[in-house]
């Protein structure tokens, strides 16, 4: 079949797309720059990379042959940051991040909505960030599926995909792009800061903490930066509540976003090479190339109206009609944590708030 000019100029852009992480939306930096130039620059960034352009053309031809998974219309992630960090040896990983993210393919609308760590499972008398641990013994090789499963079950929402992010990991990329820009609007301070290089077994809190001040203003973070702005919970006052700190997640992920949708980004041999090595070695096999291909075909004609919408849950009594509360901690194994008040309600804002109705 012989490619008509505009099938080539879409077809070099999802084979550069392959470069990019899950961001697919990021097909959109690309409609000003000619077909040759963006031929050349996947060339380069497979010398570099040592990549075999043969595989990567099949893995865009099966995208282009294939429609991306979905579930009427929308596509849903479900990410999960864990807690583990290299320089500690941890059995018992959390999710210390729980986010859905639910992508309209007819419309270009991005939804998130948090998941508080604390929230209560009354079915397996548990927090929900602790099923990434229980999943290994049902899945030793991806206790995620198990988070997936409970997670679908419980607010009643279709998951395509589920990707996990350790802070390493996220660390990394956030290197890779240098840095997110972040608008801080109200600033804390949090003199309990875990420290990274700190001795679990010392008792001494000079060792085990640090303190972090973040300044309301616009910051341009490293990656040390922004994970202590998405992790620190104990600065003593509103934002050291799960919600701030899930708001935050949600705003270092859309900055993270915008970098990786920046031509200056995506254009830069180096950075390429990067985000396809690292793409590669976290999540092909979860998340194929031919995905990513597929889906961003499906979003290039709304390349002009992605849009980004967060979400988090209504809480009782600050919202008279809020679908999660803290309950007294006697009764919860004196645990601080949510619960449910209304499965059905909660559900329903659930599907409300990831564009699913």
């Amino acid at each position: 079949m012989i490619d008509t000019t505009a099938h080539i100029k879409t077809k070099w852009v999802a084979i550069l797309l392959s470069f990019v992480c899950i961001m697919a939306i990021s097909i959109l930096a690309f409609s000003a720059f000619s077909v040759g130039y963006l031929a050349q620059h996947i060339y380069t960034v497979s010398q570099v990379a040592n990549i075999s352009i043969p595989k990567v053309l099949s893995q865009v031809n099966e995208g282009f042959n294939q429609e991306p998974t979905q579930y009427n219309g929308s596509k849903t992630f479900l990410l999960l940051g864990t807690d583990a960090v290299a320089n500690r040896d941890q059995e018992f990983v959390l999710t210390d991040t729980m986010m859905l993210v639910s992508i309209q393919l007819k419309t270009g609308k991005i939804h998130t909505l948090s998941l508080p760590r604390d929230l209560w499972l009354e079915d397996y008398q548990t927090k929900i960030n602790a099923l990434y641990y229980y999943g290994s013994a049902q899945y030793p090789d991806s206790p995620e599926l198990f988070v997936q499963e409970v997670v679908s079950e419980l607010m009643q929402v279709p998951i395509q995909h589920t990707m996990v992010i350790s802070l390493d990991s996220l660390s990394e990329l956030i290197d890779i792009v240098d840095g997110v820009s972040i608008e801080v609007s109200e600033g804390f301070t949090d003199d309990k800061f875990p420290r990274s290089d700190s001795d679990l077994t010392s008792s001494d809190p000079l060792e085990l903490y640090e303190t972090v001040t973040f300044t309301t203003g616009t910051e341009r973070m490293n990656s040390t930066r922004a994970l202590a702005y998405i992790r620190s919970r104990m600065s003593g006052d509103e934002q050291g509540t799960d919600d701030a700190r899930a708001a935050r997640q949600q705003q270092v992920i859309q900055a993270l976003f915008k970098e990786l949708m920046q031509p200056s980004t995506l254009l830069d041999t180096q950075k390429s090479t990067q985000m396809y090595s690292w793409y590669s070695k976290q999540y092909e096999q979860t998340l194929p190339i031919s995905e990513i291909v597929a889906t961003g075909l499906a979003l290039f004609p709304l390349r002009n109206d992605i849009s980004f919408n967060p979400a988090t849950f209504s809480i009782y009594p600050e919202d008279p009609n809020g679908v999660i509360e803290h309950p007294n901690p006697r009764f919860y194994q004196n645990l601080w944590v949510y619960t449910i008040r209304d499965l059905t309600a909660f559900q329903a804002q659930s599907r409300m708030s990831l564009g699913l109705q």
